[in-house]
């Protein structure tokens, strides 16, 4: 949890063993896990990350290199 890629803020454990409620996401569709970064995917098509964003794979500013909290990205795309 190096780069916030657990979502649950600076004070979360360094690795966690079983599935966790995440605050503020409801009705999760799809997870998918990465060295450093997790998005979600909920059933109304809202895509949620968080993790490193060294490179702008967040699709944030890279003014912001990691988020530590799952954020809701705003996206044109269908799901």
């Amino acid at each position: 949890n190096e780069h916030g890629e657990m979502g649950f803020g600076e004070n979360a454990p360094p690795s966690i063993s079983h599935f966790s409620v995440i605050p503020g996401i409801t009705q999760p569709h799809c997870v998918s896990c990465a060295v450093y970064r997790t998005a979600v995917v909920t059933l109304d098509g809202s895509l949620w990350l968080t993790g490193m964003n060294d490179m702008g794979q967040l699709g944030l500013p890279l003014r912001v290199r990691s988020i530590d909290r799952f954020r809701r990205v705003e996206t044109s795309l269908p799901c």
